[in-house]
């Protein structure tokens, strides 16, 4: 299942980038999360990423254009916005699980490669721990 948080986070974080919307949907969804089985997607979360899935395959390609891209290009931007937000919604659902939680790393860290992580790699930014103490 941590794959599939990798998965999740990945697109996230192309969702963050600065381009439209709509090319930031495509981009998210196409790279990180259309070849997901959703049978290794956990049960409570399967009927949300189907119905997504779904919702951005609706329409058909017309010449080279995915079938998510046909769909994007029909989108108001606030619907792609909404889909971008289910996508976060989804990652968010996904981290409650504590193993999803243990291979993500939001500020600073390493991402986990099989090898040992460092414990500094862990320590939050030297700003905020300053905070704290």
């Amino acid at each position: 299942m941590t794959q599939i948080a990798d998965r999740f986070q990945s697109a996230v974080f192309t969702l963050a980038s600065e381009r439209p919307i709509k090319v930031r949907l495509v981009e998210a969804y196409s790279r990180h999360l259309e070849d997901i089985d959703e049978e290794h997607v956990p049960e409570e979360l399967r009927g949300s990423f189907v119905n997504l899935r779904e919702h951005l395959q609706q329409h058909r390609p017309i010449g080279s254009e995915t079938a998510v891209e046909a769909t994007v290009r029909k989108m108001s931007v606030f619907e792609a916005g909404a889909c971008a937000g289910e996508i976060v919604t989804l990652l968010l659902r996904l981290l409650r699980d504590p193993a999803a939680v243990d291979r993500l790393r939001v500020v600073g860290g390493a991402r986990t490669t099989g090898h040992q992580e460092t414990s500094a790699a862990l320590e939050p930014p030297a700003f905020l721990a300053a905070e704290t103490r």
